[in-house]
């Protein structure tokens, strides 16, 4: 069978993802409508296009991808006319099924608010569309709709009611909330496949790139870092056409300005790490991007209590914080497992940029600590410590104002300890990170509160972000214990 549809060619290798691919076709398999969340760069559109790649063979009607990045981005005044939006949405299927673009199906899909009906046709669906499908099986890939939940709302609804052999596949940040809709969550890469990433990607730049017994430690690092988002993994990866992957990993501090401007791509919001965040930065509303930036002080998980502790104050009272924080979830900007919440440590970075572009500073709420966090829950103190008091204590923050600069109290291992508590990171994490006994990373943790005079972990980000300055590089860690 001829295969029919628009799919994009893939001009680069595709890793991992299996898991997700599986789920995916299998949700197909049992509903009409599905929806691809995940945060910015983690590959929703890939894994759409493969997703409808695998099904295209059993598809007489085609598949076809439809991009709408393009159609009233944020920032376009002409958003606010939503029969023009939809229209401009219409408009961009009927280009990708190939249907000529008459007079008559730009007046219909032009009509305010797409009220025109005209006999039996759909009120926002042109004949000609329609007619493009008929009564074939087919898929339709939506790409990039988090910008139009209410306009892709109404098209995948036209679509699914007046072409019933018609599948939907449509990626966004956030769920459509349509009935019928089933949701492909996609997570950022495990290890071992952004490492693969970022290995094929480097030889795609030259072909003399290895990763080695020497740099496969810093390599696995950079992933670490970067959150095994793709986007970010490819972004770096294009960087060693410069740098070595030590000199690479030494620089990520900056990452904003040192992923921006590598590659080309039809797409401008994918040629920068800072461009694609700040693509969903401008889909926030003000107290959803307040809520961002002041939660970049809370260094790991966090509750919903947490966050109302930290980051309550001036223009996000109290009682917004956990709609801002459930909006964010929906965006897929927070992350949330059980009643605990994270940022990814580069959506973190962002919000401290974010944050230092206010003022750098929240509003001071009686019984938050210096570093603007909450005290430490249980569970999250550190070996040895006793729990940050769930009362103010104007003594606690006495300790922590005489405690000597950290880069002259802590040892080389100790300071990367203290760093990767910054980061959010348990004991066992930082054991395995560093490749050291548990036992080991305890006793560093409760030298490094010794002595810094510090009583929670909290404390310790306060401490190393007033006397710290970045790393220097990768050499740290392969230090020895």
């Amino acid at each position: 069978m001829t295969d029919v549809g628009n799919l994009p060619v893939e001009v680069s290798g595709f890793v991992g993802r299996g898991p997700e691919l599986r789920a995916g076709l299998r949700l197909l398999s049992q509903a009409r409508l599905v929806t691809i969340t995940g945060p910015a760069g983690v590959g929703k559109s890939r894994v759409a296009i493969r997703l409808a790649e695998a099904s295209r063979r059993r598809l007489p009607g085609g598949a076809w991808h439809v991009e709408l990045s393009e159609v009233a981005p944020p920032g376009d005044p002409a958003a606010a006319d939503r029969g023009a939006v939809l229209g401009r949405a219409v408009r961009a299927l009927a280009a990708a099924l190939r249907v000529r673009d008459s007079p008559r199906a730009r007046d219909r899909a032009a009509a305010p608010d797409g009220a025109v009906r005209d006999g039996a046709l759909d009120p926002v669906l042109p004949g000609e569309v329609v007619d493009a499908i008929g009564d074939r099986r087919a898929l339709v890939v939506l790409d990039t709709c988090e910008h139009l939940p209410d306009v892709a709302g109404r098209l995948v609804t036209a679509l699914l009611r007046r072409l019933p052999r018609v599948r939907v596949v449509v990626t966004s940040r956030r769920p459509l909330a349509l009935p019928g809709e089933r949701v492909l969550p996609v997570p950022p890469l495990p290890l071992d496949s952004a490492v693969e990433l970022l290995r094929e990607r480097g030889q795609a730049i030259d072909p003399e790139f290895a990763l080695t017994p020497g740099t496969l430690p810093a390599a696995r690092e950079i992933c670490r870092r970067l959150d095994g988002l793709p986007l970010a993994i490819e972004l770096a990866a294009a960087r060693l056409r410069s740098l070595t992957v030590r000199e690479l990993l030494a620089r990520l501090d900056d990452r904003f300005e040192l992923l921006a401007g590598v590659i080309r791509t039809t797409l401008a919001r994918h040629q920068g790490l800072r461009a694609a965040l700040d693509w969903s930065h401008e889909l926030c509303d003000a107290r959803q991007r307040l809520l961002w930036a002041r939660l970049s002080v809370l260094p790991g998980a966090f509750t919903v209590a947490d966050a109302e502790h930290a980051c309550a104050g001036g223009e996000l009272p109290r009682e917004a914080v956990a709609p801002a924080l459930a909006e964010l979830v929906a965006a897929s900007i927070v992350v949330r497992s059980g009643d605990r919440h994270r940022l990814l440590e580069t959506f973190r970075r962002y919000g401290e940029l974010r944050l230092r572009e206010l003022g750098g500073a929240v509003p001071a709420v009686p019984g938050r600590t210096a570093a603007g966090a909450a005290p430490a829950p249980p569970g999250d103190t550190a070996a040895g410590a006793p729990e940050a008091a769930d009362v103010p204590d104007p003594a606690q923050d006495a300790p922590l104002r005489a405690a000597p600069p950290a880069t002259r109290a802590l040892s080389g291992r100790q300071l990367q300890v203290a760093r990767l508590i910054t980061e959010g990171l348990s004991n066992p994490m930082i054991a395995e990170r560093l490749a050291i006994a548990r036992r080991t990373v305890d006793a560093h943790v409760r030298n490094i509160l010794s002595k810094g005079g510090l009583t929670s972990r909290a404390q310790v980000a306060t401490w190393l972000a007033a006397e710290t300055p970045p790393p220097e590089g990768p050499g740290a860690i392969e230090s020895s214990n």
